[in-house]
């Protein structure tokens, strides 16, 4: 039995590799699972012929629809522990799941695990193991209004929460190091973010297309690197807070001369 489970999960890791591209950023290498642990796959257009009943078994309420209406299905899903990560694409375009519970044996949320969950509104992390969130993991949750993300991710990957335009609350963990190309790419509702102190790179259009925000409140004592149009399309009123002992340091950077006029100190 495990060496058939083996043969399988090589199966689905070659044919999610083909289906799935990366682009603007490093690739994110998803952890290796452990022979004793659960990966929860459910089935979508990409991954139906390999979410056999053997993965589906794994999950304990599965109450959604795929590519159903919100009104089809109750679209909840309660995971039976212990699930370590969910794979790449294992929701993607799951339009009826509006609420999901992962549990605090998860480690990891894959590449494009939820992308394209329209009517997804709540995402409830109840552990602190999570160190992963791949490429486009939420991209498209158009309904989603908060995330947290957890203390021991580093980083936000490339397209992350990009055209979440529902998304009126992000708050880092203090462990982010990085935030990575379109991250927040059109997420039109978006008013205020604080970047804590630890971060050192904002990606390109990390926030373009952000309409809505109006305050960004950088810490931490360094100049913080940014890529090509990172707040372009912004508020017209967007304002960015930087320490008053750095000012001067972003003012001569050559990466934040477009935004000199937007620069102020937070105290």
């Amino acid at each position: 039995m495990k060496s058939w489970r083996k043969i399988l999960w090589s199966v689905l890791t070659v044919a999610v590799a083909m289906l799935c591209s990366c682009n603007g950023g490093p690739d994110v290498l998803e952890p290796e699972i452990p022979d004793n642990q659960i990966i929860a796959y459910t089935a979508s257009e990409l991954t139906a012929p390999f979410a056999t009943g053997a993965f589906m078994a794994k999950i304990k309420t599965n109450r959604f629809t795929p590519y159903a209406s919100a009104e089809g299905g109750s679209g909840e899903i309660i995971f039976e522990s212990p699930v370590f990560m969910v794979g790449a694409i294992a929701f993607r375009g799951c339009t009826a799941l509006w609420t999901i519970d992962l549990p605090t044996d998860v480690e990891a949320i894959g590449r494009s695990a939820f992308d394209g969950c329209t009517n997804l509104r709540r995402v409830e992390l109840l552990g602190d193991k999570i160190t992963l969130l791949g490429e486009g993991a939420f991209s498209g949750c158009t309904s989603l209004e908060e995330f947290v993300v957890p203390e021991g991710v580093k980083e936000i990957a490339s397209k992350t929460f990009y055209g979440c335009k529902g998304l009126k609350y992000i708050t880092f963990g203090s462990g982010v190091v990085d935030v990575y190309d379109k991250a927040f790419y059109g997420c039109s509702s978006l008013e205020r973010v604080e970047i804590p102190e630890n971060v050192t790179f904002l990606g390109n259009y990390c926030f373009d297309g952000c309409e809505q925000l109006r305050e960004v409140v950088i810490r931490g004592d360094r100049v913080v690197d940014i890529g090509s149009t990172t707040f372009a399309n912004c508020h017209a009123e967007l304002t960015i807070r930087v320490p008053s002992a750095m000012l001067e340091d972003y003012e001569k950077s050559v990466l934040w001369q477009t935004y000199l006029d937007r620069l102020q100190p937070i105290d």
